[in-house]
């Protein structure tokens, strides 16, 4: 297959620093996660190009395709019924197949940082396995199979399945793999007791590729006592990626908002990162956790907290709202969760 006349005459490109190309590529796998997923009907998402071989940076004027800078380029593999989302616009010169009807492409400008384009080409289950296109795939820069030649990385991939245990019916080795997520991310201290620190019915959510374990979190039962009236929540605990940038925390949390949904739930918790738990769809409030009060059952002292943002997904009692519209204080009975 011939190059594309179009791009044999690219301008002279200066590449960024492989630091600044890393940043914007995490950015932009991150948008595209965000838009995209969950959906069941995507199979993996791959990102080539200029950004994966620390080429992309800017372009002598005039630019090329309209723009001063280089694209994102990714590969989006599909079930045959998925339907291409209309936000997107078609690319009428993303050519690199003879049979026009496999080429599904689109590019939308300055959809990063309102500066860098993207471009997105889909490919159909029925052709992935298809020899043929396999091979015509390959001759353009497409990684159409596991063994391919061109440098890629894989963002999302499909192979993947959510296990729910209660506490109280945790293996050996779910907890250990729980506590080496917990040490691993926040130090010795944090490695836990499973019978003392969390009650029998707390839920774990383990997302798993095959039989691996790549994303964790867990839902508590939580008490809270808020002007005269007591909520049963779920408080949210432990959520960490093991194997990080593949949408696993993503799958994840999905799975707990849907959790919610189901239950009637309201979910809260308190971290120091709200940024990522905002784009995959849980509320966030900024030193939340200065409404809670914790009082201490045997004592009656009254503990309170200074350092935490809120994450939260409102239930049917619409909790988290009712708060927010007042100041008055939330008294728990779990300090930390």
């Amino acid at each position: 297959m011939k190059t594309e006349k179009h791009l044999e005459s690219r301008p002279k490109k200066t590449f960024f620093s492989p630091r600044t190309i890393k940043r914007l590529k995490d950015k932009a796998a991150e948008r595209i996660k965000e838009k995209f997923l969950p959906n069941n009907k995507i199979i993996k998402i791959v990102l080539i190009g200029g950004s994966v071989k620390n080429s992309f940076g800017k372009y002598d004027s005039p630019g090329f395709r309209g723009s001063l800078y280089s694209d994102f380029d990714f590969i989006i593999f599909v079930k045959d019924n998925y339907k291409i989302p209309k936000w997107l616009k078609k690319e009428p010169m993303g050519k690199p197949f003879p049979d026009d009807k496999l080429n599904l492409a689109y590019r939308n400008k300055k959809f990063i940082d309102k500066k860098y384009d993207i471009e997105v080409f889909f490919i159909k289950e029925k052709n992935i396995k298809n020899k043929k296109i396999q091979k015509l795939g390959e001759m353009v820069g497409i990684p159409m199979t596991k063994k391919s030649r061109h440098k890629n990385w894989i963002i999302y991939e499909k192979d993947v399945k959510i296990e729910i245990v209660k506490n109280k019916n945790l293996t050996k080795t779910e907890k250990d793999a729980i506590n080496k997520a917990r040490v691993d991310d926040w130090g010795e201290k944090n490695r836990r007791d499973f019978k003392k620190h969390y009650e029998p019915d707390t839920l774990w959510f383990f997302v798993k590729k095959g039989k691996k374990i790549v994303s964790i979190g867990g839902l508590r039962p939580i008490k809270i006592k808020y002007l005269g009236k007591t909520y049963n929540i779920k408080g949210i605990c432990s959520t960490i990626s093991v194997v990080r940038m593949k949408g696993y925390g993503r799958v994840m949390v999905a799975f707990i908002i849907n959790y919610s949904r189901k239950t009637g739930k309201t979910l809260l918790g308190f971290t120091g990162k709200t940024e990522f738990f905002k784009k995959v769809g849980l509320g966030t409030k900024k030193d939340f956790i200065k409404r809670f009060v914790y009082v201490n059952p045997k004592t009656k002292e009254k503990i309170y907290d200074s350092d935490g943002d809120g994450i939260y997904y409102d239930g049917k009692d619409k909790l988290i709202s009712k708060i927010l519209k007042t100041k008055s204080p939330v008294y728990i009975g779990v300090e930390h969760w």
